[in-house]
């Protein structure tokens, strides 16, 4: 049985520590939270990220709100964006949906990262910045502290743009090996990146190949522009609580959509289950089961899916969506749902992730993981 007055240490100011660190101190537990940089959200400068809006039935505004998480920071959404396959194809989507939400990344007013860090504050938990390994003798430790191998690779910029708002994303190999690129603008700002799952040694080629083919596209100018590079793991793990009573959260425990790279929804969830695991008395692992799990096992079996899915199913839903405002966000949706085919087919894609080299490829002289942490943010190339 937990006690109430017992010490719990967050490690990683991230989303998944930072959901966490709120359920916990709005619960009356004592709860710090330890990262090893001088505020939340340093790894980023304003970059634009999607928080998804295809997986549950619910609106993804609603999802926060049932886990008790106000959006005190910019949540927009777009029901628009304009699609490009490997071959030049067009496709114009519209949606009564929100497709997904834009939500920037940071430590400014208005990012993600510290909007979670007011609710925190306001909660009741303290922070412990410049903190990268604190002593820890006793209590629940929360490990938020971020993927620890990569199979998943971005780079990419951020910028001012006279641009107007705009959603674009291009899925062809030649700019995005197995992923894709994109071009998000939104008041002023813009993020242009491409997401990689394969043939990371040659990341900058296909970020300049992707600057050349939005330039094209979109014709938009560029100022103040910022480097950023990120990484990201997928993992599905047989023990989810360490020794020393030891939660693991977010990308630290592999949880992450391998299918598009938009985890931000199991993170933030991982963390409100480890802390209701501690409220409760209940087990992690069983709630991960319960709400995690089949979430994963369907996301690695379409990341195993995705080439059969881009090359024979993409281009007449993206077809369809053009006439049809909810087919879009409906197909989506239905790639997250258990079929006994998509059960039939986990072990095959399990044993294909086995596989993956991760952190073992190399750029240059550095691991993966080194060159995208040794890539700060502004940095020029």
């Amino acid at each position: 049985m937990a006690d109430v007055r017992e010490s719990i240490h967050v490690i990683g100011a991230g989303p998944a520590g930072l959901a966490a660190a709120i359920e916990l101190a709005r619960a009356g537990r004592p709860v710090s939270v330890h990262d090893r940089n001088a505020d939340v959200g340093l790894r980023f400068r304003g970059d634009f990220q999607g928080f998804q809006n295809w997986i549950w039935e619910k609106d993804s505004r609603e999802v926060l709100e049932s886990l008790d998480l106000r959006t005190n920071f910019s949540f927009v959404p777009f029901r628009a964006m304009t699609a490009y396959l490997g071959d030049g194809r067009r496709f114009a989507i519209r949606s009564e949906r929100p497709i997904f939400y834009l939500i920037r990344r940071g430590n400014t007013p208005g990012a993600l990262d510290h909007g979670l860090k007011q609710q925190a504050l306001a909660a009741g938990a303290s922070f412990c910045f410049n903190d990268a390994s604190p002593r820890i003798d006793n209590g629940w430790v929360i490990d938020a502290t971020g993927p620890k191998t990569a199979n998943i690779l971005a780079r990419g910029m951020v910028f001012r743009t006279r641009h107007p708002d705009a959603c674009i994303g291009v899925v062809d190999d030649a700019l995005a090996p197995g992923g894709y690129a994109y071009f998000l603008a939104c008041g002023g700002r813009a993020t242009l990146a491409t997401c990689t799952f394969g043939d990371f040694p040659n990341i900058g080629v296909y970020f300049d190949r992707a600057l050349a083919r939005f330039k094209k596209l979109a014709d938009f100018d560029i100022r103040r522009p910022k480097w950023f590079s990120g990484f990201g793991n997928f993992a599905i793990q047989s023990e989810l609580a360490g020794p020393g009573r030891t939660l693991h959260v977010g990308e630290s425990a592999g949880f992450q959509d391998y299918l598009w790279g938009f985890g931000l929804h199991l993170a933030i969830l991982s963390g409100h289950l480890a802390a209701r695991s501690i409220i409760e008395n209940r087990s992690y692992e069983e709630l991960c089961r319960l709400h995690l799990l089949p979430l994963l096992r369907i996301s690695l079996v379409n990341r195993w899916l995705f080439p059969w899915l881009v090359r024979l199913r993409l281009p007449g839903q993206l077809r369809a969506t053009e006439t049809d405002p909810w087919h879009f966000v409906r197909f989506l949706h239905g790639q997250y749902r258990p079929t006994p085919l998509k059960r039939l087919l986990y072990p095959l894609a399990l044993r294909s992730l086995r596989r993956w080299p991760k952190d073992r490829l190399r750029l240059g002289g550095q691991s993966v993981i080194e060159w995208a942490r040794d890539c700060k943010p502004g940095a020029p190339g």
